[in-house]
């Protein structure tokens, strides 16, 4: 069944691709990009924050829906087992839920026939972890790593035209003028001596 969230969690991760794009472009962009990078950026994140009391209501529908999900699946799971003449629920066999102490056990074959030698997880374990599974934190914004985040200001400067320099190199050399260049492994590029000329 198709519900109005899914349509909004598509808009919202979208957006954010987006605006983590601009922002990656940005970081490296020509100056005569710049403005209209930013702008669109800008746009991205307007639109973004308009959506943020709807994105918190949205949250509060999918959790719902996740929750009324579990409870449909062990509600049908249990019929299953009294159809199947269980008096008490087997627990989950598959590999990636059950507990084994030896690596040798054997594998389930076609359709789950084989019985596992391991110790399976309990019904209510499982939808205990379901359950929990729903209590789910926002992911952290995406972050750039300080040695991109240096590479990409040298860019950036030196397609405008000062050289594969970083802010604060550029300050030093503003500062202290050729010599800040020397013993420092800088070399003056030939598109700062360009710009200089």
């Amino acid at each position: 069944m198709k519900n109005d969230f899914n349509d909004l969690s598509t808009k919202a991760h979208a957006l954010r691709q987006r605006i983590h794009g601009d922002e990656r472009a940005l970081a490296v962009a020509y100056p005569d990009k710049a403005e209209e990078l930013q702008s669109d950026l800008d746009r991205e994140r307007a639109q973004l924050a308009e959506l943020e009391p709807k994105i918190e209501e949205a949250k509060v529908e999918a959790t719902t829906a996740m929750l009324d999900a579990v409870d449909a699946y062990f509600a049908a799971r249990t019929a299953l087992t009294r159809l199947n003449g269980y008096y008490n629920d087997p627990g989950f066999k598959h590999l990636t839920f059950s507990r084994c102490a030896l690596t040798k056990a054997p594998s389930m074959g076609p359709g789950g026939t084989r019985e596992l030698l391991c110790e399976p997880q309990q019904a209510y374990e499982v939808r205990e972890a379901l359950v929990q599974a729903v209590e789910m934190l926002p992911a952290p914004a995406p972050r750039v790593p300080e040695t991109q985040r240096f590479f990409d200001e040298r860019v950036k400067n030196e397609k405008a035209g000062r050289g594969h320099f970083s802010d604060a190199q550029l300050a030093d050399i503003e500062q202290r003028g050729e010599a800040a260049l020397h013993g420092a492994g800088w070399s003056r590029p030939k598109s700062a001596v360009a710009a200089d000329d």
